[in-house]
């Protein structure tokens, strides 16, 4: 959530600036009612496209993407309204029509700041090991999926291999088959201090990868 406020901050600074430099007035950008239509028709698009059990993770996919097609959806249509009642018999626009069609597309603007504000950022993808080892997840789900009593049976071996408690819970969350992103937002970290710990815990185990990492835990789960 932190992270969520602090680049809306920063999107509505670079936008003061950008309006600012234009000599435009900054508050004609701010509409209630478009506001409201783009989280509404998101909303709809999402619902609409979601299947089964609707999840934060899911709808960090859908809502970028319905977010765009909201706001071209809606500008589109508020840019044909404003040019159906222009005079025609006029060589020449007023000022004030032109104005009309340029705040038409605020609903865009709107809906590409909730997609900036939501898309997934590039540094949360996993690294090339890893995608590689998630595509298998399923196959292997039976294989290398570690209950969390196991785990905990395992926690006094892996605090004598130097674990620190908070690489042992990093630690956990690989063997419930969970992404840096996810492991992030369950510790409370940033993705790039998981990313750390993990290169640490590998370290200090005989692994390269997620995949050998949950197979030498499960190894010494069944030496017990």
């Amino acid at each position: 959530m932190k992270r969520l406020l602090i680049k809306f901050a920063v999107i509505l600074f670079y936008l003061f600036l950008l309006m600012a430099a234009a000599g435009f007035q900054i508050q004609l950008l701010f509409d209630g009612k478009s506001i409201l239509l783009v989280l509404l028709g998101t909303t709809l698009l999402s619902i609409t496209n979601n299947n089964g059990t609707v999840t934060w993770k899911k709808l960090k996919k859908l809502i970028p993407w319905n977010a765009q097609m909201t706001g071209y959806l809606t500008s589109a249509v508020y840019l044909f309204m404003v040019m159906s009642n222009v005079d025609q018999s006029k060589s020449v626009q007023s000022h004030v029509q032109m104005q009309q069609m340029v705040l038409c597309f605020r609903p865009l603007l709107y809906a590409l700041i909730l997609q900036i504000l939501i898309r997934e950022d590039p540094d949360s993808a996993l690294t090339k090991s890893e995608s590689n080892a998630l595509s298998n997840e399923h196959y292997h789900f039976e294989k290398t999926m570690i209950d969390h009593n196991s785990f905990d049976a395992m926690i006094p071996k892996l605090s004598a291999m130097g674990f620190t408690p908070r690489e042992i819970e990093v630690a956990r969350c690989l063997c419930m088959l969970q992404s840096n992103a996810d492991i992030a937002e369950a510790l409370v970290l940033s993705e790039t201090t998981v990313k750390k710990h993990i290169s640490n815990i590998y370290k200090k185990v005989p692994v390269e990868n997620r995949e050998q990492f949950r197979l030498f835990v499960k190894s010494l789960v069944e030496q017990k």
